[in-house]
């Protein structure tokens, strides 16, 4: 088996015997069962998909991992093959845990038909209607916002698709992700769709602490657009609180969270900036008293930790909310591009607020 994509490239042998779900008669989409009988190639053909767009993607080159991921059914592939048999797009469901599923992989060849957004749409509906995935209760999608250049796409089509015409609900925004030649730091939009709509009812007061007035009209912009009202921000004292965070590096970012034990997260952060990662996220959770919540947030603040915005999650079976701050590095800083907004996503002046809110990624 050929494990990279510089010494294998998409082998040019028909699919066979399988059933295929002809789309034009020169265009087959796989779907998941398909892609898992063939997940060798398949995955080759989706790093070779997106290398074409991003150049460098977080996936890197190695795609046994993916491979595995496909065949043991932790990501649900859809690909579409030209009459060639050459991977042409595609786009994935990928398992989090048993609760929480990304939609995500998505991109397509320059010149090719993508279907506007085909394959996610597909891939959509069959988390939707049970099909795939039917246990999990919560849908993401990291959304990119940047601006075009010669040598990558724009991420407004994407914002179309997943805002739009699929319906996920933007929760927060930072800079967490970075490619393409020249590399460049990118804004992205965290989104969510919840299978049962009724478990959004979440009353909880928010301390102020969390941020400062821009950081805040950002955050709110997100709540409103997830609960259908306003957040409740309120005073809260911190008192005496000591708040403790624990770092893993997961990928492209080092996560932290909060622990009962010694804080050691500057111990993995800094160094995890200085070997050339880019971004920091820190989950704080609402299920805390008022003042943890604000003493947490004020610690984050010190390490130099920013706003980001909330995300869903499942604790117990049922909603919970998670807070979330960013820490961009010194080098990130100096390669981040500002967001562009699709029309019909954010009103004028919310796109004026969350504009303002990214320039201070890179500026402090």
């Amino acid at each position: 088996m050929r494990n990279t994509i510089e010494n294998s490239g998409w082998r040019q042998e028909p699919v066979l015997n399988i059933q295929q779900r002809k789309i034009r008669s020169e265009e087959t989409v796989m779907d998941p069962k398909m892609c898992a009988s063939k997940a060798a190639d398949v995955a080759v053909g989706i790093i070779h998909i997106l290398s074409q767009n991003y150049g460098t993607h977080n996936l890197a080159s190695n795609i046994a991992p993916l491979e595995e991921s496909i065949r043991g059914g932790q990501i649900k592939a859809f690909l579409k093959i030209d009459q060639n048999l050459s991977p042409v797009a595609c786009a994935a469901l990928v398992k989090i845990n048993d609760e929480e599923v990304e939609l995500g992989r998505a991109a397509c060849v320059k010149g090719a038909n993508g279907g506007n957004g085909q394959l996610m749409v597909e891939a959509f509906n069959q988390w939707e209607e049970g099909e795939l995935f039917p246990e999990s209760k919560i849908l993401r999608a990291e959304v990119r916002t940047a601006k075009s250049t010669k040598e990558v796409p724009g991420g407004q089509a994407t914002q179309a698709i997943c805002l739009r015409k699929i319906g996920f609900v933007p929760t927060a925004m930072a800079p967490m992700f970075h490619h393409g030649i020249p590399d460049r730091q990118e804004i992205f939009l965290l989104a969510s769709i919840l299978r049962d709509k009724n478990m959004i009812n979440l009353q909880k007061q928010i301390p102020s602490s969390i941020g400062d007035d821009l950081e805040k009209e950002s955050f709110n912009i997100f709540w409103k657009k997830f609960f259908g009202e306003e957040a409740e921000f309120v005073e809260a004292e911190k008192g005496e609180i000591k708040s403790n965070f624990e770092a893993k590096v997961l990928g492209p970012f080092v996560e932290l969270r909060e622990t009962r034990g010694r804080s050691r997260a500057e111990e993995v952060v800094n160094p995890f900036f200085e070997e050339g990662g880019r971004f920091a996220l820190a989950r704080v959770s609402l299920e805390r008293p008022t003042e943890v919540v604000a003493a947490q947030s004020v610690e984050l603040k010190k390490m130099g930790f920013r706003l980001a915005g909330f995300e869903p999650v499942i604790r117990n079976g049922e909603i919970s909310i998670d807070i979330l701050f960013g820490k961009l590095s010194k080098e990130g800083k100096e390669v981040m591009v500002l967001p562009s907004f699709t029309e019909g996503v954010f009103s004028h002046r919310e796109e004026e607020i969350l504009i303002q809110n990214s320039i201070q990624w890179r500026q402090n």
